[in-house]
């Protein structure tokens, strides 16, 4: 095999790697987001279910308000969880995205430094 085919070869499998880890970043980025809009949907829910609890509570006997009450204080207590839990996943994301991005990048320099190695050669052979 010449010098100039392993250098072809050598590029089209950092092109590949290259479409690879691109794929790859935009597989785990999209089930972060989608992690993220579970994390969104599940608070805005607890939001809802808070806000017509407080209704609730302004019209409630003693008894039944201090049962709500506690009922509220353990959603916020579950909303305030899901808040931290939705930040967490999107540093997360970001940090993923940021990371796969940097990997693709790097991919794609070594393939352009194949393909430029790959012209020097067939210059050379010419």
């Amino acid at each position: 095999v010449s010098p100039a085919e392993r250098l072809r070869q050598g590029l089209d499998r950092a092109q590949a790697e290259a479409r690879s880890a691109s794929e790859d970043s935009s597989a785990a980025v999209q089930a972060l987001r989608t992690k993220v809009g579970a994390f969104e949907r599940e608070l805005g829910k607890t939001k809802s279910l808070l806000a017509q609890k407080e209704l609730q509570l302004s019209t409630m006997s003693a008894d039944n308000l201090q049962k709500l009450e506690a009922e509220r204080d353990e959603l916020s207590a579950t909303a305030a969880g899901l808040r931290d839990q939705l930040e967490e996943a999107r540093s997360a994301a970001q940090v993923r995205e940021a990371s796969l991005a940097e990997a693709a990048a790097q991919a794609t320099q070594r393939a352009d430094e194949l393909e430029q190695k790959l012209r020097e050669a067939a210059a050379a052979a010419d």
